[in-house]
């Protein structure tokens, strides 16, 4: 359901793991292996530099999205990705311009996205100002278009987790370059092995 895929809240039991905790591990992971030279325009700042929040969305710099379908993701990913503590809402990192140029650059994915926000739309713009009836709306549309809702989750999560505002926030430290990969193997971890010897047969 569409509260479900929000950040759970701090009670939740301590043995479990939030979905904003795995994003941020699998972001961290794709980034030190080097995935994050191949952020889109506006995510590829070296992570550690604070950027500004973007400017609320205008079709004056948009490709794709109307003026109301900017303002209809605008609510739509700041329900998926509220702000809480250090991290700031989807929307305030520019998630809105990140899909926007999705959409531009890859047509397939049109459909899906701009089909959750034309249900977001005819259910007025009224939920648009009330975060508990939106909430119902997207759980509606997530049971209803699951694939398509799922488009614009992914989405959402990949500008987000690859803003280097959200990398700061989380705490993600970019890998030092030029350094020996072995010195950062801690060898006597094969100390066990090195005092048994060889044990294999010529």
């Amino acid at each position: 359901m569409a509260k479900d895929i929000r950040k759970k809240p701090a009670t939740e039991d301590e043995g479990s793991v939030s979905r904003r905790t795995f994003i941020q591990s699998v972001v961290a992971a794709s980034a030190a292996t080097g995935a994050a030279a191949a952020l889109p325009p506006g995510h590829a700042e070296a992570a550690g530099a604070v950027s500004a929040p973007a400017s609320p969305a205008s079709s004056a710099g948009l490709k794709v999205l109307t003026d109301e379908q900017a303002d209809l993701l605008t609510a739509v990913v700041n329900r998926l990705v509220p702000a809480e503590g250090p991290m700031p809402a989807a929307a305030d990192v520019g998630i809105v311009e990140y899909i926007d140029g999705a959409l531009a650059d890859a047509v397939h994915l049109r459909q899906p996205i701009l089909g959750v926000l034309d249900q977001v739309r005819l259910a007025g713009r009224a939920v648009l100002r009330a975060p508990d009836a939106l909430d119902e709306v997207l759980t509606r549309v997530q049971a209803s278009r699951k694939e398509a809702f799922e488009t614009l989750l992914h989405a959402t999560y990949a500008g987000y987790y690859s803003h280097p505002d959200v990398l700061n926030a989380i705490g993600w430290v970019p890998p030092e370059e030029h350094v020996d990969p072995t010195l950062r193997f801690d060898v006597a971890a094969l100390e066990d092995v090195i005092q048994r010897g060889p044990i294999w047969r010529a």
